[in-house]
This record gives C-alpha cells, structure tokens and sequence, in this order.
C-alpha cells in the first residue's frame, strides 16, 4: 500500500514536471518569434525611412533645377518605387505633399513632405495573433539650392574678428580647450568628418540666432581627426580656380568696414569658384570629450593657409568676413536644405 502511494505521489510530480515544462518552452518560442519578428520590423523601418528620404530628396532636386510641382511629384513617386516602394503596392501607399500638411514647413512651397505607410506581414509572431507591422516615415525636403560650405566645426565667438586681420584657429583633438576651434559630430567617423569639410554639411542644420530654427544644438565629434582636418582642407584649397583664391580676389572693402564679395567668387549666389569661403557655426565654450553645445549663429571664414596638422594639434589661418545671423535673410540661401528628415507620429 505504502508501495503505491509512493509510485502515484512520483508519477503526478512527473506530469507536473513535464506540463510546466511545455509551458516554458512555449513561453520562449513566444519570445524567439516575436524577438526575429521585431528585428525584421525594425529593418523594413529603416529601408522605408530611406526610401521617404530619397524620394523627398529627389523631388526637392527638380524644383531646385526649375521642374514643375507636377514633374516633382512625379519624380517622387519613382523614386519611392525605385527603392521597393511603389503606391501600387497593395500594402503600401505614398503620398507626396508640396507643400507640406503638417511640421515647421506646413505651407511653405517651397518643402516636399513625402509619406509611406507599408504594412510589413510577420511570420512567427504570428503565433501570438500579430499578423501585419504597420511602419511610417515621413520625410521633408527643400528645392532651395543648398549652400556646401557650412562646416563640421564650432568656432569660440571670442576669436572672431572682422575687420580683415587673419585669425590663426587651432584644433586640439587631446584636450579641445587649449584650441579656438572643435569638430561638431554631424555623422560618426572621421571619414564622414572629412567629407564634410570637402563637400559642406549635409543635413538640416541652424543656428539660435534664426527665428525658424527648432533645434540649434549638435553633439562634438571626439577623436584625432588630425587627418580628416589636413586632408579636407587641403581638398578646398586645391580646388579653389585661380582668381578667387586670394582674399582680396574675393572680397573688396564695403567702406563702411564690411566686406562685399566680387563677381564670380560668392558661393551664395551659386559661384563655384572659392572653396575657400565657408560657413562656420558659432559657439560660447568647448568641453572635453563629447557634449551637447548650442550654435549661436555662424559666420564667414576665407581660407588663407593650412598651418602644421601634427600629432592632436592642427592649425588653420583665415579670416572672419561677417557675422551671419539669419542666412535666408542675410545671405539669401537657406541652411539644413539637403534633407530634413522627421519620424513619423
């Protein structure tokens, strides 16, 4: 009797055992299906974000280069299908506004404001009765001509001078206080760095002192870009055409102690000739290592010299030309065209 009281206690501890074991096993498939499906989810947000980028992008390009709203829109379309999302898609629609309906730019004829919604079907998830991801983006664009001259770097307010002397500007990677100039972290590496001392900022990009500007800060960039610096800079002074590659080719005294620029050489008004004239962002102190900093408002550097670019330390000679508090209104172009991308509500 005893025998099989025993046998019968073993027994049910053995069912127990095994049922709560099926429930945890269970519990962890659950987990593994939603977990991957999650993953894929957030990869079809970044492929469709991308695709919004580029057809806002592109639209924007046709209205910088004369097309109409309708070859913009057109354009926009293709784009989106180019990058796998077509409107005909049954599980995925495009809409493209000009002007924007909503954010900052609502109304403004001169913004694309691209939207795709695409329905991303799971596989395991569905398990756990979740059958279709609904993703968004949404992404606003431009079509005024961009400006490639804004620089990744922040400049301490108290060394402008323009008056004409030549400034020497020093960038300290080890310790960013002992110099007058820092990196700002638009994009991670320095190879982005470089590119955008090449080419200019891409990006949205505002300084405090514009009455539109929503955001005014950027994060320093740390690490040597000792090379990134040397070869950037270097590319804008190879490339500058001979007759706007000396400061006086390029500005004249407005005889009022301001400067005007001379025919041919003002990138703002769509002269390619000087690399050598930047937009340089304003700001009060550096830190050490990577911080939040906020631009004051920019200003106007020429490029005289590249001076010794060794070790942590690089040293660049220029002169400040203007104080540039609302680019729109001061210079008649417009900063963080290129692409102005906001998350989907």
């Amino acid at each position: 009797m005893l025998q099989a009281l025993k046998r019968a206690l073993s027994n049910n501890e053995d069912g127990q055992a095994l049922v709560l074991g099926v429930i945890v096993f269970a519990t962890l498939v659950m987990f593994v299906a939603l977990a991957l499906d999650v993953g894929d989810a957030y990869g079809d947000r970044a492929r469709v974000q991308r695709a919004a980028d580029s057809a806002s992008l592109a639209a924007a390009q046709v209205m910088t280069t004369g097309g109409t709203t309708a070859e913009a829109i057109s354009s926009a379309f293709t784009f989106a299908e180019s990058n796998g999302y077509p409107d005909s898609r049954s599980d995925t629609s495009v809409a493209v506004n000009i002007p924007p309906l909503s954010g900052p730019y609502a109304g403004d004829p001169a913004y694309v404001e691209v939207i795709i919604d695409h329905e991303d079907a799971t596989h395991f998830a569905q398990i756990l009765s979740f059958d279709i991801w609904n993703i968004s983006a949404r992404a606003v664009s431009s079509g005024i001509a961009p400006f490639n001259g804004v620089m990744p770097w922040a400049v301490l307010e108290d060394v402008i001078n323009t008056d004409g002397t030549p400034t020497v500007i020093k960038y300290d990677a080890s310790n960013p206080t002992n110099g007058n100039f820092a990196a700002l972290g638009f994009g991670l590496g320095s190879k982005i760095y470089e590119n955008n001392i090449k080419y200019g900022v891409e990006g949205p990009i505002c300084a405090d002192s514009e009455p539109t500007c929503i955001d005014p800060t950027e994060e320093t960039q740390t690490g040597n870009l000792m090379g990134g610096t040397r070869d950037g800079v270097n590319y804008r002074i190879d490339n500058t055409i001979p007759g706007c590659d000396e400061f006086t080719e390029v500005f004249t005294p407005d005889g009022s102690g301001g400067w005007d620029f001379l025919p041919g050489c003002n990138p703002f008004v769509g002269d390619t000739g000087s690399l050598r004239v930047l937009l340089v962002p304003v700001v009060d102190t550096f830190c050490n290592g990577k911080c939040t900093v906020t631009l004051k408002y920019f200003t106007i550097l020429f490029l005289n010299d590249l001076g010794p670019c060794k070790g942590n330390s690089c040293e660049i000679t220029g002169t400040f030309v203007q104080n540039v508090y609302n680019p729109s209104v001061d210079l008649g172009i417009e900063l963080g065209l290129g692409l102005t991308t906001y998350l989907a509500e």
